[in-house]
């Protein structure tokens, strides 16, 4: 994991779309009672795009990979390419409410500690399959708080 990170933060040089994207991310959660833990949500959000990379998460405004579950509102190449499972969104911020209300449906903690176990099973299904998922995403996290948002939000934990 040491490895992931170092590469990280020696070659990741962000593009103005992508810190626009951990900005809106991190500031749509600010306002929520996920405040304390907007900087893992935000990670969460990385993780699953790609650093806002992947075409189909702009595209479908889902940067959490929620999947559809209603086969009707799927994407035709769901049953060809998994990717196009996701749920499809109009915009960015409709993408964000979806996952809160998420988080809120499967009673996820406000609280670091218990989000990430929660994220991790403790009290529910995974998020993710890989079992390095919440170590990628306390990676990711550590290299927002030191590297992208150092000085730039006061609540960062």
């Amino acid at each position: 994991m040491f490895l992931f990170t170092l590469y990280l933060l020696v070659s990741l040089t962000l593009t103005s779309w992508q810190q626009f994207m951990i900005d809106d991310v991190k500031s749509y959660f600010d306002k929520t009672e996920y405040k304390d833990v907007s900087v893992t949500i935000t990670a969460l959000s990385i993780l699953e795009t790609g650093w806002y990379k992947a075409p189909v998460h702009e595209e479908f405004h889902n940067n959490f990979s929620i999947k559809e579950f209603d086969v009707k509102k799927r994407h035709p190449l769901c049953k060809t390419k998994p990717i196009y499972c996701m749920r499809e969104y109009k915009t960015n911020e409709v993408g964000y409410k979806d996952a809160l209300e998420y988080f809120k449906r499967l009673k996820y903690p406000t609280n670091r500690k218990g989000f990430l176990d929660r994220l991790n099973g403790i009290g529910g299904k995974k998020y993710a399959d890989d079992k390095d998922h919440i170590l990628k995403v306390k990676d990711v996290e550590w290299t927002l708080k030191n590297k992208y948002l150092k000085g730039k939000y006061i609540s960062v934990p």
